[in-house]
């Protein structure tokens, strides 16, 4: 679609205006995406494309920390450093947002608000294993069987083709089939 409305754009006096999030994930099944990518439309159009970069986020100014730490990671998306930003970095963004427990107070501040709401609860970690350590504890702790059960709430790490689902869509499990037949590689 892109391409099609590049192609249909002659003359001089036309004016393009790609607006979007740079920081975002690409389209499902792109590397990148191309309404954001000033090389892209250049090689298509064959001219030189004036680009202008948000380098900070407003949206949030009520929550002040917040915009500060968003601020703080879409910079650090952009300087290659992402994946290196130390905790204690973080901390200092959200001030009084964030206080670093321990994983037994993590526990027990999880069930305590899984008992007031379990819909309102959710736990996300860094890594498979304290994934997967964290789920056993709980489950445990809830004596719950099996590694999924139903009204379990998942996240989408990726977009699908085959499924109307994307990254970051929060799923609930209506339904297991018994048994369980194939394990599923869930990062």
């Amino acid at each position: 679609l892109l391409t099609d409305n590049l192609n249909s754009f002659e003359g001089e006096n036309t004016h393009i205006l790609s607006i979007g999030d740079s920081a975002q994930n690409a389209p499902i099944g792109a590397d990148f995406s191309p309404a954001l990518s000033p090389w892209y439309i250049q090689n298509k159009l064959k001219k030189e494309v004036p680009v202008f970069v948000l380098t900070k986020n407003y949206r949030q100014e009520s929550l002040p920390n917040i915009t500060r730490l968003n601020n703080m990671l879409r910079e650090s998306i952009f300087s290659c450093r992402f994946s290196k930003i130390p905790l204690a970095e973080i901390s200092h963004y959200l001030g009084n947002d964030l206080e670093i427990i321990s994983e037994s107070k993590a526990l027990d501040l999880y069930l305590q608000s899984y008992s007031y709401n379990p819909n309102e609860v959710m736990f996300i970690a860094l890594s498979n294993a304290e994934v997967s350590s964290f789920s056993a504890q709980v489950r445990t702790a809830l004596k719950l069987s099996g590694p999924v059960d139903r009204t379990d709430r998942l996240i989408c790490i990726e977009n699908s083709m085959k499924y109307p689902i994307s990254n970051g869509d929060i799923l609930t499990v209506k339904e297991l089939s018994s048994p369980l037949v194939k394990d599923v590689f869930i990062k």
